[in-house]
């Protein structure tokens, strides 16, 4: 008998809360500046409509195969060799994003709190962390970020508060045409 993984609705919200906190914090703001530049509120509202309709999708496709993963679909389309070719690609690409993120994600934290810690110490904590998290499953996942979120939302804070001497305050009365009238 086959054993399913499963995870409550807390811990997947904060999991989702996790996920998406750290690529808004960390990744977002850089991305977009570089990409669209002064139209950055237009490439986030493409953005949402093509992640809808692709959303959209990818939801009707699996309605005819619920319960099924990838793989599962594309032998039940190809037979064997379609479900061989597919984790190959599948693969291929998974360790391809996997190599980048990995490297982005290092060099935005150090960028941001570990400026003096090389990036290959970096890139080592966070690759033992991820087999790790393989080893022990989505399940242990779940439960560490729910113990993490907290953790995660107080060093937020502390970033924010000990950056106050870095602020500039002058491009709210400057910047923006709001100039002061004496």
């Amino acid at each position: 008998m086959e054993k399913r993984t499963t995870i409550g609705n807390f811990e997947a919200a904060c999991v989702i809360l996790n996920l998406l906190s750290t690529k808004i914090i960390l990744d977002f703001p850089r991305t977009a500046s570089e990409d669209a530049g002064s139209a950055a509120w237009l490439m986030i509202f493409l953005d949402s409509v093509a992640v809808y309709l692709i959303y959209l999708l990818i939801t009707r496709l699996y309605e005819k195969f619920t319960g099924k993963d990838l793989l599962d679909i594309s032998e039940k389309a190809l037979g064997e060799p379609g479900r061989i070719i597919f984790g190959i690609i599948y693969l291929a690409q998974f360790m391809y994003v996997t190599s980048l993120v990995l490297r982005q994600f290092a060099e935005d934290i150090k960028v941001i709190s570990l400026t003096t810690t090389p990036v290959s110490i970096v890139l080592l904590i966070f690759a033992v962390g991820m087999v790790v998290g393989a080893y022990f499953g989505i399940e242990a996942i779940g439960r560490l970020h729910v113990l993490a979120i907290p953790l995660l939302a107080l060093a937020f804070i502390l970033i924010l508060l000990f950056n106050i001497p870095r602020y500039d305050v002058t491009s709210f009365r400057h910047g923006w045409g709001w100039e002061l009238k004496q």
